[in-house]
């Protein structure tokens, strides 16, 4: 740029900040807010798996989303001071308990409250808190590394926790717990061997506990010795909450459903335990001969248990039952033919003597009935005629029915004045509404799966969350009247542009378009006001300048991934209308904004696109068997070719003329044009592919089967020359770690695994039974693919993460140290240069690096201090390179950074302030804010004219 242009920026830029003409979010570190885009509320997908609760001492623990902080444990005394987030766990908006499950992941054992979390470093695991911060800790990292050990069903047995974990050796067994690591181990390895027994539903009877594991029910005392099998073929609950499998009586009898065998004709009925293989007998036949009942829905009184059963009347509908464990004490409640009852969880409630429950017929449709065992009856129809008051979706159902001082308080929608808070003591004349919860909206909603989960009473008041497109998400308390039902806090109220990757599994729209074009990108932000609703944009930097080139939305029953790529001038975009999707291209306007080609249904839903480049051509494979060749100045009927079938692209890498496509069906290669050779069949044992990475024109990849787990392989092009380099650990276990779900679905895109140091040798992690999870290199023989460094000495391992290659050599990754924590480190591939870049968290502490991108030589990565949050940083694997960017969200608060773009002298990226949601920010090396882009910052002053001054 010349000196005077120069000046005349510098004028005009302090010119508009004085007179207003530039926005005042602007930070004196040089950061600043691009564009605000959301206008919508948005609920956080992983709150769909959030209703379930536990109290103890007076107070209810849940998991929560705040919109900056993750999913995280709250707690909530039913009071606005009493209700805030416990831990911030997995430090930004990372997420605690990110596809934490939806049951089973808190329990209270006394004054000690049990939960499952991940710190980003351990992966999800075991923790207890007294309620207080400073007490709120990991119990022990029963799987070590990031992998999990996926705790579930925790239960309390006399005064210790029990429950479901894999140790990465047995599988996933039964565990116990006294709240500390050593007092944490195996009780019992109900599938010897690594096969997991899958532990569900735990419930504790008289002197031992019941266990649901792979379709079987156990008792056990706590001890190895003392654990047997009761049963093999337990019903299989939709949802296996409590009382899903079984429950279990104050005289410790366990009632439960099973089946005599598995197969067409199960014979499944009513069976009991008294902990003992002799005392598992069947008591009913409540449909006699070969058909089956299928007992399920579980309610106990304590004496009594309710539960539902299938009807072999024509009808098919279900029966209610009522049962003290006895044959002589199982009774079918009186119901009209016509009536289909529901128990499960929070679709009934048990108030005094009688059960409240869930009745659906062809006349009334769905509404609240009572019974006392012996006569039941519809206790008012809140909507008249065959509408339905009570949710009947079980994804988006309503919280229905909790007890509360000796009434049954519900959810319902009476058809004509939206969704409301009631009370009934069992007869029309007392079913009141007591609240509209301040006029929530049409579309308000509780989330998902709250028919079964019961809401928490604390202080004499049921707690409610409620997400509202206006609003957010709001907590709201009850005393069971109308002057006491009120609006506690609001827990979400953020309005955000952009999904954080670790948010987009979760939702009906995956957004990940962020492209290269001239001298910005190409982006898909929500901007409502729907929740799935946005466009597709081209931004310079400019603020508030960003360009719209064309809309999108995502249909109730579509599914939306927003997908865009540029290369050689051309800028193409995956997006969907409604339940339509089409292929989009782009001249960076409005006007030149069209469609290139519409996408069938089946073709886009069954997977998300992904783009590649070979070339001057871009390649687009979307659904399962379709891959495009698209090149700019080709001929129109060769636009849209299909070269490829039967393959989806994973990742690709061109080999001299060449293009890979790996996935989950084999490996091929193409010179793009040609229909691809195989050079990894699909066979019976389902080889996987992932990892594709060039070190110079031989591709590395990991394949993983169930033979062999995850291992290295290469390939030169050829059938002949594919291979598997080196099998570190022989046996299903493989050397090389797999994914967890998280690491598939909740990453701007998954880690690799694999990168290149020079153009013939690759690092990766690696683990021969030995060392543990460290660093490896190879270079694509069995002999030259040797362990680098052993980071942290033992069997545990360093697990080195987030490979990435600068292009001089060096490699960056993240790993733990024993000593100083998990940091950023660097490798050359050899020992000697094989060190920690520099520790960001001085100490044991953790930064947590995460959100790596490589662009120019350059590392841009997000991590956490103490000082100040989650923030920005770069390194190009020196100490003094490596050094923090932003503070967007000033002193301890985390912006939580990601999608790191650089174009010219300004690095683009996804934050929050606290202020507006996840939004668009940038940052100059210069420290300067545009006017206005011109052309002159890249070089390309097509714009202006050779005079212009």
């Amino acid at each position: 740029m010349r000196p005077k242009d120069h000046l005349r920026r510098t004028l005009l830029f302090a010119l508009a900040t004085a007179t207003g003409l530039l926005p005042t979010s602007l930070s004196a570190d040089g950061e600043y807010l691009v564009q605000d885009f959301g206008t919508a509320q948005q609920f956080e997908g992983v709150d769909l798996y959030a209703p379930f609760t536990v109290v103890a001492d007076g107070v209810a623990y849940f998991y929560r989303h705040d919109g900056i902080h993750g999913q995280e444990l709250w707690r909530s005394d039913g009071t606005a001071a009493g209700t805030y987030r416990l831990v911030d766990a997995c430090p930004g908006l990372c997420g605690a308990e990110f596809l934490g499950g939806v049951v089973g992941r808190l329990a209270a054992v006394g004054s000690r409250v049990y939960f499952t979390a991940d710190d980003g470093i351990h992966g999800t695991e075991l923790w207890a808190t007294d309620g207080t911060a400073r007490g709120t800790r990991m119990v022990r990292d029963i799987r070590p590394g990031p992998s999990s050990s996926r705790p579930s069903a925790l239960g309390s047995f006399e005064g210790e926790l029990y429950f479901g974990a894999d140790d990465g050796i047995h599988g996933h067994e039964l565990w116990r717990s006294d709240g500390t690591d050593a007092g944490t181990a195996l009780v019992a390895d109900l599938t010897p061997g690594t096969a997991n027994s899958t532990v569900s539903a735990i419930e504790a009877g008289v002197g031992n506990l019941y266990v649901r594991a792979t379709g079987r029910l156990y008792a056990s005392d706590g001890t190895a010795a003392g654990t047997q099998l009761l049963h093999s073929h337990l019903v299989q609950p939709f949802v296996d909450v409590r009382g899903g499998s079984f429950e279990v009586l104050t005289d410790g009898t366990a009632v439960f459903g099973a089946c005599t065998a598995s197969g067409p004709d199960p014979d499944c009925e009513l069976w009991s335990s008294d902990g003992t293989a002799s005392g598992t007998v069947r008591i009913a036949d409540l449909d006699p001969g070969s058909e089956s009942s299928y007992p399920t829905g579980f309610l106990s009184t304590g004496e009594q248990i309710w539960f539902t059963a299938h009807s072999p009347t024509p009808n098919g509908f279900g029966r209610i039952f009522r049962t003290d464990g006895t044959v002589g004490g199982t009774a079918e409640v009186p119901l009209p033919a016509e009536v289909r009852p529901e128990t499960r969880t929070s679709r009934a409630a048990v108030v005094g003597s009688r059960l409240f429950f869930t009745g659906w017929d062809e006349a009334f449709g769905s509404e609240v009935w009572v019974t006392d065992g012996a006569a039941a009856q519809r206790v008012a129809d809140l909507n008249p005629g065959s509408a339905s008051s009570i949710g009947t979706a079980w994804w988006f159902d309503r919280p229905n029915f909790v007890e509360l001082g000796g009434a049954l308080l519900f959810v319902a929608d009476d058809g004509q004045n939206g969704t409301r808070l009631w009370r009934s003591e069992g007869t029309a004349a007392t079913t009141v509404p007591l609240s509209d919860f301040d006029a929530a909206p049409p579309d308000a909603w509780f989330g998902g799966y709250q028919a079964y989960a019961t809401p928490p009473v604390v202080g004499g008041r049921v707690l409610l969350s409620l997400f509202r497109a206006d609003r957010g998400l709001e907590l709201w308390a009850s005393d069971g009247t109308a002057n006491g039902t009120e609006r506690v806090r609001t827990l979400n109220d953020s309005t955000s542009g952009f999904l954080h990757p670790t948010e987009v599994l979760e939702t009906f729209v995956e957004i990940r378009c962020q492209a290269p074009w001239r001298q910005g990108l190409l982006l898909t932000p929500l901007t409502g006001p729907g929740p799935a609703e946005g466009g597709w944009y081209y931004v310079d930097g400019v603020p508030d300048g960003a360009q719209l080139l064309t809309a999108w939305a995502v249909g109730v029953d579509g599914v939306g991934y927003p997908e865009c790529a540029s290369h050689e001038g051309q800028a193409l975009a995956h997006l969907p209308s409604g339940s339509e999707h089409a292929l989009w291209s782009t001249d960076g306007t409005a006007s030149g904004t069209e469609i290139l080609l519409p996408l069938a249904a089946e073709t886009w839903i069954q997977s998300r696109p992904a783009f590649g480049t070979l070339r001057s051509a871009m390649f687009v494979a979307y659904g399962s068997d379709r891959v495009l060749r698209l090149e700019r100045n080709a001929p129109p009927e060769e636009q849209a070719r299909i070269v490829a079938a039967g393959r989806f692209a994973s990742g690709e890498g061109e080999l001299g003329q060449n293009l890979f496509f790996g996935g989950w069906s084999g490996l091929e290669v193409s010179d793009g044009v040609s229909e691809p050779t195989a050079l990894i069949e699909p066979t019976q044992e389902y080889p996987e592919v992932d990892d594709l990475t060039m070190a110079g024109s031989t591709p590395f990849f990991t394949v993983r089967t169930e033979m062999d787990g995850t291992e290295l392989w290469r390939s030169d092009g050829t059938v002949a020359g594919t291979g598997r380099v080196r099998d570190l650990r022989p046996g299903p276990d493989g050397g090389i770690p797999g994914r967890e779900i998280g690491d598939l679905l909740g990453q701007q895109a998954p880690e690799s695994r694999i990168a290149a140091i020079d153009e013939a040798r690759v690092v990766f992690p690696g683990d021969d039974g030995t060392t543990g999870f460290e660093l490896w290199a190879s270079d694509g023989t069995e002999a030259g693919t040797v362990v680098v460094a052993d980071i942290a000495p033992g069997p545990d391992g360093s697990w080195p993460r987030h490979l990435v290659a600068l292009g001089n050599g060096a490699v960056l990754f993240a790993a733990e140290h024993p000593k100083l924590g998990y940091e950023l480190f660097r490798t050359d591939g050899t020992a000697a240069g094989t060190a920690m870049v520099r520790d960001l968290v001085v100490g044991s502490g953790s930064s947590v690096p995460d959100d790596f991108v490589v662009q120019d030589g350059v590392l841009y990565f997000s991590a956490w201090t103490p000082t100040h949050g989650r923030e920005a940083w770069r390194s190009d694997g020196t100490f003094a390179g490596t050094y923090r960017l932003t503070d967007v969200a000033p002193g301890p608060l985390s912006s939580s950074p990601s999608r790191f773009v650089r174009r010219g002298n300004r690095l683009f990226f996804t934050a929050t302030d606290h202020v507006h949601g996840f939004e668009l920010w940038a940052r100059a090396d210069d420290g300067s804010i545009p006017l206005f882009i011109d052309g002159f910052e890249t070089g390309d002053a097509g714009r202006w004219s050779a005079e212009m001054p």
